[in-house]
């Protein structure tokens, strides 16, 4: 099983696609981490993105179209779907966002090995003048949801284990019209409310 699988939801923003890639291209290749992009839009331009890029041997980058429009969260559902099985982690990420897999990837491969159930990523201070990560470890899941709750209702700022994954595929939302992050907070707290023993980590650049 691989370790890690990045899920991007898009529709029509195939130049966000493209600065993803292009930035984070080598640093998932050396990592070992696959990139699925799951589309909706029926022009399919983030297709010709990834298929450049798989020509030019990246071939851990993927493609999937989705028929019918489904909304965002349907999209992630399908994506979780689909990797759970293959993958024991799945990053869940905006098109917009473009993380700095270059300098966390060490530090990820480290916690994923620790099996957390859910791992944050956050920094505390965005006008760094280096790069320095701090590792909180959680295992009361109040304590990690009273201080981390606001900041993963942002896509991109945590890494969920498969199993929580293959919950969250077959969920519903149950308060209708709710921003698509809060419901998918919504599902990471419920699964981790029923399990018996919760663990978590904070890494924070400082």
């Amino acid at each position: 099983m691989k370790q890690l699988a990045i899920l991007i939801p898009t529709k029509g923003h195939p130049d966000n696609i493209e600065a993803f890639v292009e930035k984070s291209k080598d640093a998932l290749k050396r990592s070992g981490y696959d990139l699925f992009v799951g589309e909706s839009d029926e022009r399919q331009e983030s297709m010709s993105v990834i298929k450049k890029y798989n020509d030019a041997g990246y071939n851990n980058l993927h493609y999937h179209f989705f028929e019918n429009n489904p909304e965002s969260e349907m999209k992630v559902q399908m994506l979780c779907q689909m990797a759970s099985d293959e993958y024991h982690y799945l990053w869940i990420c905006r098109d917009g966002l473009l993380p700095s897999f270059d300098i966390i990837s060490s530090q990820l491969d480290d916690l994923m090995g620790k099996e957390y159930n859910v791992i944050s990523i956050m920094r505390n201070d965005r006008s760094v003048r280096k790069n320095h990560y701090v590792s909180q470890a959680y295992t009361n899941l109040n304590e990690f949801f009273r201080e981390l709750y606001w900041h993963m209702t942002f896509w991109g700022s945590y890494i969920i284990d498969n199993e929580m994954g293959r919950y969250f595929s077959k969920q519903t939302r149950s308060l209708k019209g709710t921003d698509n992050s809060f419901f998918m907070l919504e599902v990471v707290f419920n699964y981790l409310a029923e399990k018996k023993n919760f663990s978590a980590d904070r890494k924070s650049v400082v």
